[in-house]
């Protein structure tokens, strides 16, 4: 995971990079130890790439996506996105699209 940034950063010093760890699958995540440990990587780098200064780099924690009353509609087997499930990856996604769309508009005026 951090060889990959690394070597975007290297190549586009300049373009939003977003780490998104895994969605919270119904039964998949709750306190398995690979998945926190998975987490805990991609958090890791984030943090790290934030305190080396950049500034056009951003997380989604997949933890909380499928969250809420339906969060057992999220999948069809436990792994697999259902409609649901892909409309709220989605809409998580596309929130912080929007967010760096929004900063990269406001950085040209």
């Amino acid at each position: 995971h951090r060889a990959l940034y690394r070597a975007v950063r290297e190549k586009h010093p300049l373009v939003p990079y977003v780490m998104i760890t895994r969605p919270n699958f119904a039964g998949r995540n709750d306190g398995s130890p690979e998945a926190a440990a998975r987490r805990s990587v991609v958090f890791e780098n984030y943090r790290e790439g934030l305190e080396a200064g950049d500034d056009n780099l951003w997380f989604i924690d997949g933890e909380s996506m499928f969250c809420g009353a339906y969060e057992g509609d999220c999948t069809v087997d436990g792994t697999h996105p259902t409609d649901l499930g892909f409309a709220l990856m989605a809409d998580r996604i596309g929130d912080t699209l929007r967010r760096i769309l929004w900063k990269l508009a406001t950085a040209k005026e």
